[in-house]
């Protein structure tokens, strides 16, 4: 659990300047991402959650929240209290797995996009495995001077398949779509470093965030 002080005074961890708020007004419990208690500080005029005078209460993103005359944005304020935890914490171990979790998905939904399709893959396959056949089992059926233009012209039709069969226009803007939806979710919980541009490969065997400026402890 992490603990912090709310007021005006400049030495509390959230300060606000309204004349209203007491120097010392409350303490924040922090307990998790979604568990947060408040504990009035004998504060002169009063903490109130949705209108009523508390002691200590928990916190709630639909709750109305003020100090003294002071009316505090609820989801702001839950921000700011994440935003010290993050900053004063290094073991990330839970969050990270978390994220693999999340990278799972991303990567099977960008291998499904980048996966050839079946028709593709059997127009590229089959001219070239009954050329061989032929030249094998009936070699002189295929004349020696045109077999090269005949190799020759199969790769490009595959090619031209490839090409053609996954449609590279709308794989593109699929990937591109795929990509905005992960790329704000896929960031260091602490720093909020992009970890989308590398795969996940290459996350599974880090410890630590590879932002030199952060301290996140991943395993």
């Amino acid at each position: 659990m992490d603990t912090f002080k709310v007021g005006r005074n400049k030495q509390n961890d959230i300060v606000f300047g309204n004349e209203s708020i007491s120097s010392f007004h409350l303490e924040v419990d922090f307990i998790d991402y979604d568990q947060y208690f408040i504990r009035d500080l004998n504060s002169t005029n009063g903490t109130f959650v949705n209108e009523r005078r508390i002691s200590k209460i928990q916190l709630v993103p639909s709750d109305r929240f003020r100090l003294g005359t002071f009316e505090v944005e609820t989801q702001v304020f839950f921000e700011k209290v994440n935003h010290l935890v993050k900053k004063n914490k290094t073991d990330f171990r839970q969050e990270y797995i978390q994220l693999l979790n999340l990278f799972d998905q991303y990567q099977s939904r960008k291998n499904k996009i980048l996966k050839p399709s079946l028709g593709s893959m059997l127009i590229r396959i089959i001219p070239g495995f009954v050329i061989i056949l032929l030249l094998i089992l009936f070699p002189n059926v295929i004349p020696a001077n045109a077999r090269y233009p005949l190799m020759t012209g199969i790769g490009l039709l595959a090619v031209m398949a490839n090409f053609f069969g996954n449609s590279q226009i709308k794989k593109s803007e699929k990937l591109d779509l795929l990509k905005l939806e992960f790329e704000e979710k896929l960031v260091c919980p602490k720093c909020g470093y992009k970890m989308i541009n590398q795969n996940i490969t290459y996350w599974r065997g880090k410890s630590k965030c590879i932002n030199e400026k952060c301290d996140a402890i991943y395993q």
